[in-house]
């Protein structure tokens, strides 16, 4: 994969592919780096994109498949998750302790999609401590049958938990077991 480490780079128009033990990263973040993530193919690794603590990242029009965790953002500040296709991960986005304001769709005019995989797909986002997220216009969807509820993994469209100041709005949830669920958050506003 990709690593930036103390750098600033737009990191665009690369396929990245893992192997089948899913043991890398597709695109890490470290020690402070500012990056723009923009139209990738992004395969088959435990992270495709992952974003530590002090780092920052803007994250627009890539193909994210097929990961046990599409982005993984650990303390570190999203600016704008946007326009990106996720299909048959785990989970789709993480945020773990984000310090300021996330925007997850629509901010470019162009919603996310969240792909989900009857039997392995649990989240398309999924925070948990965070401040000031913006979650709006994303599709959330399975293109399989639908199992029976006790059979699939499926659970949500959205989980969040210790998170203050939300907006989540003109979300698409569809054909999949759960929708949104709220724990311990103030100030949210569902429309």
């Amino acid at each position: 994969g990709i690593a930036c480490e103390n750098s600033s780079p737009v990191i665009a128009n690369n396929i990245i592919r893992g192997d089948v033990t899913k043991q890398s990263v597709g695109i890490y973040l470290t020690n402070n780096s500012s990056s723009t993530i923009i139209n990738n193919l992004i395969q088959s690794t435990s992270y495709g994109i992952y974003v530590c603590a002090i780092c920052s990242a803007t994250i627009i029009s890539n193909i994210i498949e097929n990961h046990n965790c599409g982005i993984f953002n650990l303390d570190g500040h999203i600016d704008i998750i946007d326009g990106n296709c996720f299909n048959g991960n785990e989970y789709g986005v993480i945020i773990d302790g984000a310090s300021s304001t996330s925007n997850i769709g629509n901010v470019e005019g162009v919603e996310n999609e969240f792909n989900f995989e009857s039997g392995k797909s649990k989240y398309g986002i999924y925070i948990v401590k965070g401040n000031t997220v913006y979650i709006g216009y994303n599709d959330f969807f399975t293109l399989t049958a639908p199992l029976p509820h006790w059979t699939r993994a499926i659970y949500g469209g959205v989980h969040w938990s210790s998170v203050v100041d939300t907006v989540i709005e003109h979300n698409i949830i569809q054909n999949i077991s759960g929708g949104i669920q709220i724990v311990f958050a103030s100030n949210t506003i569902i429309n």
